[in-house]
């Protein structure tokens, strides 16, 4: 078996990469909906419509009330995911320790060079997302400091770590289809590397 082109598809390589895109994405998800469709004032001018139309009133107090719970009710998801993803980082950080994956995986070529130095930079990035995000929410941190840390938080996720997981999707799918070396590396992510098992 060669533990060097085995040990990327391993099952529990397979399942935290899939546990965690999917984390990730449900996070992105809660993110976009507090910005883009959440925002207090619309939310509660939308439910007030709402309930008028089926002949209800409320009145605007109790409308910003209920937007504001619906918000923070979407906080929360996104909070209880970031815990996810932070469990599940202690597990990665875990299994790399102890069996050394980054020298497993060292390689020569240029391509093979990239795609690991994409996957190193989102873990970093990742890391720093969670340190700064945890902090903020677990610790009792002065309010500017807090205030600092939410800014370095969602610079780092809008700016830093999606446009990261973008280009390792686009690379992963250039590598699938252009790269002959690379075909079937899509498929070896869901159901494993049997060629070298």
């Amino acid at each position: 078996m060669n533990l060097k082109k085995t040990m990327r598809y391993t099952l529990f390589n397979r399942i935290w990469h899939w546990l965690t895109a999917l984390a990730v994405l449900c996070i992105m998800l809660t993110v976009s909906a507090r910005v883009y469709f959440l925002e207090q004032g619309q939310l509660s001018s939308f439910i007030q419509n709402f309930l008028s139309e089926k002949g209800f009133s409320l009145s605007e107090e109790n409308s910003l009330s209920l937007a504001k719970t619906i918000r923070n009710q979407v906080w929360l998801w996104h909070v209880t995911l970031g815990h996810t993803i932070a469990i599940l980082f202690l597990f990665k950080l875990g299994h790399m320790a102890y069996f050394r994956y980054f020298s497993s995986i060292k390689s020569t070529d240029s391509l093979s060079k990239i795609r690991n130095g994409i996957s190193h930079l989102i873990l970093t990035l990742l890391f720093f997302m969670l340190l700064t995000g945890e902090s903020f929410i677990l610790l009792p941190l002065p309010k500017v400091l807090n205030h600092t840390l939410r800014e370095i938080h969602g610079f780092i996720g809008l700016y830093l770590f999606i446009p990261a997981i973008i280009f390792h999707v686009a690379f992963v799918f250039y590598l699938e289809m252009r790269v002959k070396s690379f075909q079937g590396t899509i498929s070896k992510m869901i159901g494993g590397d049997h060629e070298n098992e």
